[in-house]
């Protein structure tokens, strides 16, 4: 169990997340992950700590929505069970949010490395 003063401060950290959050709702129709703008009834919103623990969501696309719902669905079986202890359900909020960064890091790395291959034929041919 939290004493008073973890609890405070672990519920800062979760009001820091939620700002951060809503910040990125912000953003439009357009999917955080990957980017994806071109018809806006194929973004959704996705509960980052799923919808037994949290309101936060993000707009994603379809495709990034599955991807991170199946991370959800195959994570530990607590994140099925409803009515969780707040500490839980922050900690449920931070493995969405790893997630959400896994996949946009993958992303990233991935785009960094088609910028590499394009300088390199560039140079090369």
């Amino acid at each position: 169990m939290l004493s008073d003063i973890e609890y405070k401060k672990n519920q800062k950290e979760h009001e820091t997340v939620l700002h951060f959050v809503e910040s990125l709702n912000t953003i439009g129709p357009r999917c955080v992950i990957c980017g994806y703008q071109t018809d806006s009834k194929n973004i959704q919103n996705h509960h980052i700590a799923g919808q037994k623990h949290g309101d936060a969501t993000i707009p994603v696309c379809l495709n990034c929505h599955a991807t991170l719902t199946r991370r959800q669905m195959h994570g530990p079986k607590i994140w099925m069970k409803p009515n969780l202890p707040p500490e839980l359900k922050s900690m449920m909020m931070v493995r969405g949010i790893s997630d959400i960064l896994l996949i946009l890091s993958r992303s990233v790395r991935d785009q960094s490395d088609d910028i590499i291959q394009l300088f390199d034929e560039k140079e090369m041919g």
